[in-house]
């Protein structure tokens, strides 16, 4: 079927079509082109029956606009398909109705992440995404959490983009306000004055009040259909560029970090909506990807913004907090006040549904909640720890999706450079293949000598044939001789020649074990069913608290109960006995005591 797809922001959409092939545009261009009066919509945008619209980044898309894309959906027959993370930034109007679908729809999550190089920075991620405080202790672990005065911070974090680009690495630098940004863009650029990377003989006055120089980089701020790169692409707001050349009317040259050509700036664009681009809010780096992150982080820091911000890099993320100096334990509490800080938008339509379950009005006649059953004191460590073994396996199958790949990789690597050894030994392959064809012969010949000399007669014959031995055997002696000498000059060539080939005979053999023993552990099959089996505890908590849960979801979580249930762990069996079984509801349930734990834990129980 046709596919088209949208984007709260021309940056999102841009990456969106250059990584997927899809063609995609704004959803505020698309709206647009529907709202018009004076003309129909243009044919990029008139999308046939049946068509599915991809909205990216779909949690960042305010409440309205979802309505009134809803509303065209229903009307041209499209399909939608809302995708992203609803724990991430929502939109900076009205918004979070993503999250509310989410919550109370049948979501399709991922059950893999595939950013990180470390598996542990998967895990943590997840935790903090959950808002779990414990998700901090990993980055403390591994000296991600930088403790330091603001001004520290600056130098620090001025040094680390010229350390990262000089390994051809990209960065993001993430802070919560506009003012930390504009201090950080600073410090970036005088640093990058103090050695000489910046052309300051002329400068260009931006937006901000702020100066650029040919060789920085700016972000583009409003999306200009009217200005356009060299390939035809538009410019469009928070893409980065690099400074190529200034003009007498304050005008500027750039090249785009997307590859989508150069574009010249007029002055009044440039004096109005160009800043230097160094660094960006949580909102402005949301669908990056990089090699580091750097978050810079304060009391004024929320969950979403530092959950954003240290998953952006693959390699490395950095949380910088800023503090009266030092002080790691300052630092913890300003995180975990910012891991309890859930600035979530809350739409009408949530606020209906939590009134309609915690109602209490007496006109309504409608009763209050009355739990079905005591839910028991070590459910919710339980819980914990069926999250906990879902964020591990679910980093364990990270590993295990990066492992064949990597492996297929290095071996065309290997094979590569078994060519260009290959290749770099054939000047030497004639030299090699005659002395080694000399040696060969002069062997031969010895021992036909000997051979003769066993069956020679005494006297004269016999003294000839040793004779014969003796000169056939200095021959070989010298073929021996000049065959090392030949060998010793390729020896250099050779070696690597040898060691390639044994690299590639060594990553031919690992594959396939590598292969069957991650089917055996199969950490991608047991993260889908923690993933299954955390859900089903969720939905059995809203049942015993009064909640109405669905009657197929709360049978599907009895049976995922039961199935985890075991002999040696009888609080599942606990669980899954208050629960009506099939297909009558609503009969009276014993209460849930706190059933016997031996000492021994298999599987899932409780601690």
């Amino acid at each position: 079927r046709a596919v088209f797809g949208v984007a709260p922001s021309a940056k999102a959409a841009r990456v969106l079509e250059r990584e997927t092939g899809i063609a995609s545009d704004t959803l505020a261009k698309l709206l647009y082109e529907w709202q018009r009066d004076d003309r129909p919509p243009l044919d990029r945008y008139q999308l046939p029956a049946g068509t599915t619209v991809i909205v990216d980044e779909a949690g960042m898309v305010g409440t309205g606009a979802l309505a009134r894309l809803v509303t065209l959906a229903e009307l041209h027959d499209w399909r939608l398909a809302l995708i992203g993370d609803h724990r991430q930034l929502q939109a900076v109007g009205r918004g979070g109705l993503f999250h509310e679908l989410c919550v109370t729809g049948r979501s399709i999550e991922l059950t893999r992440i595939h950013r990180f190089d470390q598996p542990w920075e998967a895990a943590a991620s997840l935790q903090l995404r959950h808002g779990d405080p414990r998700g901090l202790n990993a980055y403390f672990d591994h000296d991600r959490v930088i403790a330091d005065t603001f001004d520290n911070h600056l130098t620090r974090i001025a040094n680390l983009w010229l350390d990262t680009t000089a390994r051809h690495g990209t960065a993001a630098i993430t802070a919560s306000t506009n003012e930390h940004v504009d201090a950080i863009n600073a410090a970036v650029q005088t640093a990058r004055i103090n050695v000489a990377q910046l052309d300051t003989e002329r400068a260009a006055s931006i937006g901000g009040g702020e100066a650029a120089y040919v060789g920085d980089i700016v972000a583009t701020r409003r999306n200009d259909r009217h200005l356009h790169t060299t390939t035809g692409e538009p410019v469009r707001n928070r893409e980065l560029w690099t400074v190529t050349g200034d003009g007498d009317d304050g005008a500027l040259s750039v090249s785009s970090h997307l590859c989508t050509g150069t574009v010249h700036l007029t002055a009044d664009y440039v004096g109005e909506h160009v800043r230097l681009g160094y660094a960006a809010t949580e909102h402005g780096n949301q669908s990056d990807t990089v090699t580091i992150g750097v978050e810079l982080a304060t009391a004024a820091t929320t969950r979403r913004g530092l959950y954003v911000a240290v998953t952006r890099g693959e390699q490395e993320n950095l949380i910088l907090v800023v503090t009266d100096g030092r002080d790691l334990d300052q630092a913890r509490d300003i995180l975990e006040g910012v891991v309890a800080s859930d600035r979530a938008d809350i739409p009408a339509t949530t606020q209906r549904r939590e009134l309609a379950d915690t109602d209490r009005a007496p006109h309504r006649h409608q009763p209050a909640l009355r739990p079905r059953c005591q839910i028991p004191e070590w459910f919710e460590p339980l819980r914990t720890r069926v999250r906990d073994e879902l964020a591990k396996a679910q980093a364990a199958a990270a590993a295990d999706a990066r492992q064949i790949p990597q492996l297929q990789a290095d071996l065309v690597a290997a094979t590569l450079r078994l060519a260009e050894a290959n290749q770099a030994c054939e000047p030497y392959r004639p030299a090699l293949t005659a002395a080694h064809n000399a040696v060969q012969t002069a062997r031969e010949h010895w021992w036909a000598a000997n051979n003769r000399e066993r069956q020679a007669s005494k006297g004269r014959h016999r003294r000839a044939a040793h004779r014969d031995v003796e000169h056939t055997k200095q021959t070989l002696d010298d073929a021996v001789l000049q065959q090392q000498q030949v060998e010793e000059i390729a020896k250099p060539v050779t070696t690597r020649r040898d060691q390639a080939a044994a690299a590639v005979r060594s990553l031919e053999i690992s594959i396939t074990p590598t292969q069957q023993l991650i089917a055996i552990s199969d950490h991608a099959g047991r993260a889908a069913w923690l993933s299954k089996l955390h859900e089903a505890l969720q939905d059995w908590q809203h049942w015993a608290t009064g909640r109405t849960v669905p009657e197929a979801r709360l049978h599907h979580a009895r049976a995922i109960i039961e199935e985890q249930n075991t002999p040696v762990d009888p609080a599942w069996a606990a669980l899954a006995a208050v629960l009506p079984a099939p297909p009558t509801l609503g009969t009276t349930q014993p209460a849930i005591t706190r059933p016997h734990t031996p000492e021994r834990d298999i599987g899932i129980g409780i601690a």
